[in-house]
């Protein structure tokens, strides 16, 4: 099984917003490591842009999990390390990473509460609750 350890989290705001906005959430974000769920929790403005980044049990790859809170956006990306230039490059998350159980989990596993209480990544139960 694929471990990811939360490895970083950088708060992005605009200089105009920085004394302004007095709002604030709380961010929870679950990582994998040691075969067990830990949380780590954030508190954050709520005007901000937030840029995690996952270690993966290889210390090779790097998952990055960027939102923005007003424009509720959401962009995952994966980093490789290359032994011949010796820099991360891009790669292209392929199906089987999307489609296992611990990429899910992870993604569903970043919650923001708050006000405006909301996750970006929710379960198939959670869609069809009419039916």
């Amino acid at each position: 099984m694929t471990k990811y350890k939360l490895k970083k989290i950088h708060i992005i705001r605009g200089h105009e917003n920085r004394t302004r906005n007095k709002e604030f959430m709380m961010l929870r974000i679950g990582d994998f490591s040691e075969n067990e769920l830990s949380y780590h929790y954030f508190q954050i403005p709520s005007d901000a842009v937030i840029d995690v980044y996952f270690q993966m049990e290889d210390k090779l790859s790097i998952l990055r999990v960027m939102f923005g809170m007003q424009e509720k956006q959401f962009y995952v990306q994966l980093f490789t390390y290359d032994h011949t230039t010796l820099r991360y490059k891009e790669e292209i998350i392929d199906e089987q990473m999307k489609s296992s159980p611990i990429f899910s989990k992870l993604l569903q596993n970043i919650h923001i509460y708050g006000s405006n209480h909301f996750s970006f990544i929710t379960t198939k139960n959670m869609k069809n609750r009419e039916n």
